[in-house]
């Protein structure tokens, strides 16, 4: 799996609302090896199980900061159309799903962390 296979399957599958022009593909797709999801039909397979799920919990998201003061670097313009997470914040909401929590925000956390590291 590559970020252009990976991108292709996240905007066959999420809505076009929740994309963004600015996704960090590069950064899911590093997350989704560390998992060991390794290939197109594994990424699709953990989307369309949890899809459900991580579009509940965007609308949520939605709903809870619809009315609050917004800040210079909130999402208002998306709140606006009704969505909050993007394509890639929906897939990592469904490999939360997929191996749990504290997995997940391991990968996340140490992918971050190696980042702020090169800088």
């Amino acid at each position: 799996m590559n970020v252009d296979s990976m991108a292709a399957i996240l905007t066959e599958l999420y809505p076009p609302q929740n994309r963004k022009d600015d996704e960090p593909y590069a950064d899911l797709l590093m997350d989704l090896t560390e998992l060991g999801v390794n290939t197109p039909m594994e990424l699709r397979q953990i989307v369309k199980k949890h899809l459900e799920a991580t579009l509940a919990a965007d609308k949520k998201e939605v709903a809870k900061r619809a009315g609050k003061r917004r800040g210079p670097n909130d999402a208002a313009d998306r709140l606006s159309k009704g969505v909050y997470f993007a394509h890639v914040g929906l897939t990592r909401k469904s490999l939360v799903l997929e191996y749990g929590e504290p997995k997940a925000r391991a990968v996340f956390e140490q992918r971050m962390s190696k980042k702020q590291t090169a800088k």
